[in-house]
């Protein structure tokens, strides 16, 4: 009991058996009716990362039980519970105060404070307390323990939890707020349905609760338009729009003007420094930055890019990263991982300032390397564009331009195709081609038939009539869709006078029948 001697073993039992004030924070009523709707659970888990509000909802169900005069204990883990003794004793001083002694059957007082010290073995101090939670008072006892992932690595902590939950007298619950998973086996509970289990998911704010949080407190209510804006931006993160509420409340500019500013995004990214990166290693915080640079993270692709760490796959590492709620998720479809759309922001800043230009296009050069490889063309084009490998990217754009278009993806080619220096279109013919359809399907007419007239030019002066020919009949099929009868014809001709094999005569002699 060394650890509490040093700070005061009262103040430390005060401070640890005491949840924090709630008043002021918006009720999470939605989620306090899905626990109440669902009480016959015997264990409640609270698990994402920070600033997702799962101290303030734990103390939020805290304090109904007590409204309702329902036996509750509170407990906030710390560093002093790296001490199994610290903890054991100090939860049972929780549990003593709701039934000081009960009597016996002469009537003399009884103290109930069985042995919980570690000189005795394991299971008997697990006994012992279930012993005393069952009659410390006339209606069952519920625990409340937040910040668990302060002992998640404490086997004899752990250990405990879990046989109390393995053993729970009727009617008794344990609740659990963490930022990373918990390390206690709930499978059995989970067949059982007995456990309800809150994740990211479900802790991040509605729409209606961003209203709720942002206007009444303030005179400059944000309008429809501007709460979307801020709910989007902060895909229902409390955190961050507790982050934005207090600039609001701090300066006279609108709050579009806030959303914006840079003053916002370094607030942000400070909470990101100082309560997320903060309890990850080195190597999970490069592999973090680095992966930040893909919009999806594959695992996959990520073990094709970075080497491993320690014999380490990076996919292992993503994992690892999940479980420990670094505001990374599995994403709905297949196997990649999501950041939180801040988060990856904040990671991308942090790479920037810390890695040299030259790294982050190498970076970016492997990723499309990797995608490549894997025949995933549209994402290998997206990396080779910002790794400024301007003639991989021409070619691939060449090479899956005409099923992109067959697909409607016009405007996404269109938005790689401003990005390809000029030079480099210019000495690619079938890439002006590309750029020309796609300037056609924008309805840039005017544009697309000179970019046409170019390709053109460029195909017969190499001598290829096939090429030209397909040039020639996109023109006429771009002019004809355009209502230009005469200069479709004039391109249909054309095409009619360079075609060599029957199937091109054909298609010519259809264009020009057509108009």
């Amino acid at each position: 009991m060394s650890g509490c001697s040093a700070r005061g073993g009262g103040k430390v039992t005060a401070v640890k058996l005491k949840p924090p004030a709630c008043r002021r924070m918006l009720v999470r009523d939605r989620l306090l009716r899905a626990v109440e709707e669902q009480n016959e659970k015997r264990l409640v888990v609270l698990c994402a990362a920070a600033g997702y509000g799962k101290t303030i909802l734990l103390a939020q169900l805290f304090n109904k039980h007590n409204e309702r005069s329902q036996p509750a204990v509170w407990y906030a883990f710390d560093s002093l519970d790296n001490d199994a003794d610290v903890f054991l004793k100090t939860i049972n001083r929780g549990v003593k105060r709701l039934c000081p002694s009960r009597k016996d059957k002469t009537g003399k007082a009884v103290s109930i404070d069985p042995d919980l010290s570690l000189e005795v073995n394991h299971d008997y101090r697990s006994a012992s307390f279930i012993h005393k939670l069952a009659d410390s008072s006339s209606v069952p006892v519920s625990l409340f323990l937040d910040n668990f992932q302060v002992v998640n690595g404490s086997k004899a902590i752990t250990g405990f939890i879990q046989f109390l939950i393995d053993h729970l007298p009727d009617g008794c619950r344990i609740f659990i707020a963490s930022r990373e998973r918990p390390a206690i086996s709930i499978g059995r509970l989970r067949a059982q349905r007995a456990v309800l289990e809150m994740g990211e998911q479900q802790l991040r704010f509605t729409f209606d609760e961003t209203e709720r949080y942002i206007n009444p407190r303030y005179k400059k209510n944000l309008k429809q338009q501007g709460l979307e804006a801020l709910h989007s931006w902060s895909d229902g993160w409390p955190a961050a729009l507790s982050i934005f509420r207090n600039e609001l409340k701090k300066s006279c500019r609108e709050p579009a003007a806030i959303l914006s500013s840079r003053k916002l995004a370094r607030a942000v990214d400070s909470y990101f420094s100082a309560e997320t990166m903060s309890v990850v290693d080195n190597g999970m915080r490069q592999l973090l930055m680095h992966s930040a640079l893909d919009d999806t993270v594959k695992p996959s692709i990520c073990d094709l890019v970075f080497s491993k760490r320690k014999g380490i796959p990076p996919s292992d590492l993503l994992k690892t990263a999940e479980d420990m709620n670094l505001m990374v998720s599995a994403g709905a479809i297949g196997e990649t991982f999501e950041y939180h759309p801040l988060f990856r922001q904040y990671l991308i800043n942090v790479l920037e300032k810390k890695a040299g230009r030259a790294e982050i296009v190498s970076l970016h050069r492997k990723y499309a390397g990797a995608y490549e490889r894997q025949n995933d063309f549209e994402r290998a084009i997206n990396h080779f564009i910002k790794g400024e490998a301007w003639d991989q990217a021409a070619f691939l754009i060449e090479t899956c331009g005409e099923r992109m278009l067959a697909a409607g993806k016009v405007d996404k080619l269109g938005q790689w195709l401003v990005k390809i220096p000029l030079k480099v279109e210019s000495a690619r013919p079938w890439l002006k081609f590309i750029a020309a359809r796609v300037l056609a399907r924008q309805g840039e007419i005017s544009k697309a038939v000179r970019k046409f007239i170019s390709v053109r030019k460029a195909f017969a002066g190499a001598g290829d009539k096939a090429a030209r020919h397909r040039c020639l009949i996109a023109k006429s099929d771009m002019l004809t869709g355009a209502r230009k009868m005469r200069q479709g014809l004039e391109a249909a001709e054309e095409a009619l006078r360079c075609a060599e094999k029957p199937e091109e005569i054909a298609a010519a002699g259809h264009r020009i029948a057509l108009n």
